[in-house]
């Protein structure tokens, strides 16, 4: 019984110290959560991706625009903003960017290639033969790997790898031999550090 006793004291005051001695780090560790809704100027609540680029920006990827927020201002860019500098769509699901510091972003209407230093938008539809056309063509997902060829994950045409400096398109599906794909259908896209690409599919 004495034995037991000072068994719980022991780990009592063991972790009693641990505690104190973690203290500090807990403090440090606290995080202040801020909500940013349609309340404080986003046009929509429905949020598909949150990214941010090189520059520091953070960018949002909603039904209603693709928005770039400096941490103190949204700057809005839909078809009423910057249908001039070729912006065809709304909707946007997904964001990368390449090494030359150039957004790609995935929409309803294909992949769009966003400069950032003029804000022009080039768009490429993975569905047609010609890479311009402005047809419906979903894009659930896409990523930029480390020789910044762009991994597009498409919603039910497998995988589409566009190289933009070499002009290269590179299909990828059930039917490619040796690949094993289960499904067309491509929920995510995502190359790792290692320049691994992993596909996942519904």
């Amino acid at each position: 019984m004495h034995q037991n006793i000072l068994h719980y004291l022991f780990i009592t005051l063991l972790v009693t110290s641990i505690l104190n001695i973690n203290e500090p780090l807990l403090a440090k560790q606290r995080t202040t959560i801020v909500s940013i809704s349609s309340n404080e100027g986003l046009p929509s609540d429905d949020i598909k991706k949150v990214f941010q680029d090189s520059n520091g920006f953070i960018w949002f990827a909603s039904p209603e625009g693709l928005i770039r927020y400096d941490g103190y201002d949204f700057k809005i860019f839909s078809t009423a903003t910057s249908l001039n500098n070729g912006l065809i769509t709304n909707v946007f699901t997904d964001i990368a960017e390449d090494s030359e510091g150039n957004l790609w972003v995935a929409t309803d209407h294909g992949v769009a290639k966003i400069d950032c230093r003029t804000e022009k938008c080039e768009f490429f539809n993975t569905k047609s033969q010609d890479w311009k056309s402005k047809d419906y063509d979903l894009i659930n997902s896409l990523s930029v790997d480390k020789k910044d060829r762009i991994w597009i994950g498409t919603a039910g045409d497998g995988v589409v790898v566009l190289s933009p400096k070499e002009g290269k398109v590179l299909r990828l599906s059930t039917g490619t031999p040796g690949l094993k794909m289960s499904s067309n259908w491509i929920t995510k896209v995502y190359c790792d550090s290692q320049n691994n690409c992993w596909i996942c599919s519904w």
